[in-house]
């Protein structure tokens, strides 16, 4: 048994059957979920809301690359030629940039993939760290 290591006996169980020390019950415990909240609720709220983020952004770049052809579905069930267009119709005709729907559809598209990837990149990364903060302390 190595050295400092505490076993103590209840008076519940049988002789002879070791029991943990309490303390080092709590400890483990504490270790344990301090490590899974950390590392998988931290790191998996990163990747999720990136992933959430980046995912509306796909959204919003189809309904932007529609904006011209007006082809696709809106809430109240008409297309946006049956209607006056939909909200990118009306904005990217306001801005004059109405004509480079599918242009600023790609950067959207683009930016998304960056979202999505770069919150799963800083998910491991700080995962990393973490290890290595917790190898450098013990």
């Amino acid at each position: 048994m190595p050295a400092g290591h505490r076993w103590t006996v209840s008076a519940s169980r049988a002789e002879g059957s070791p029991r943990m020390d309490e303390s080092l019950a709590r400890r483990l415990g504490a270790e344990f979920l301090g490590t899974f909240v950390l590392v998988f609720v931290g790191c998996g709220t990163a990747i999720l809301n990136a992933g959430n983020k980046g995912i509306n952004l796909l959204g919003v770049a189809i309904y932007c690359a529609d904006s011209r052809a007006g082809q696709l579905m809106l809430i109240d069930g008409s297309t946006g030629q049956e209607s006056d267009g939909h909200d990118w119709n009306n904005l990217l005709g306001r801005w004059g940039l109405l004509q480079h729907d599918t242009v600023i559809a790609r950067w959207m598209r683009a930016i998304a993939w960056l979202v999505c990837v770069g919150g799963i990149i800083i998910a491991v990364w700080s995962a990393l760290q973490l290890r290595q903060r917790e190898t450098a302390a013990s």
